[in-house]
């Protein structure tokens, strides 16, 4: 458990990566999902009655949740990119503000 005592340390370039990670992890389930669900929709073909209709409805499910994990994804990219920049702002205000009030000292 972190020590709320300590000051939180960020590294952007951390970030960064994570996002990159989240970008890479959502192209291969968009990739390996859609492969499974064309080998379905080819065989899809051979199922007749109370089968194929319960196969098409797992089909739509199965669809929705590579939507709903690749979405996930995107969402995560975009935020640990955010947070990456916002802390970068941050530290550059701080500098010069530092830098501010350091000139407002009389030497």
């Amino acid at each position: 458990m972190p020590n709320p005592n300590q000051p939180l340390r960020v590294n952007p370039d951390d970030l960064r990566m994570s996002a990159n990670f989240m970008d890479m992890h959502g192209a291969d389930i968009q990739s390996s999902h859609a492969a499974a669900d064309a080998s379905i929709e080819e065989h899809l073909s051979g199922w007749v009655g109370a089968s194929a209709l319960a196969l098409q409805a797992k089909l739509l499910e199965w669809q929705g949740v590579t939507t709903h994990a690749t979405g996930e994804c995107t969402y995560h990219n975009g935020a640990f990119k955010k947070v990456a920049t916002d802390f970068e702002s941050m530290d550059e205000d701080k500098a010069v503000e530092l830098m501010r009030t350091r000139n407002q000292i009389p030497t």
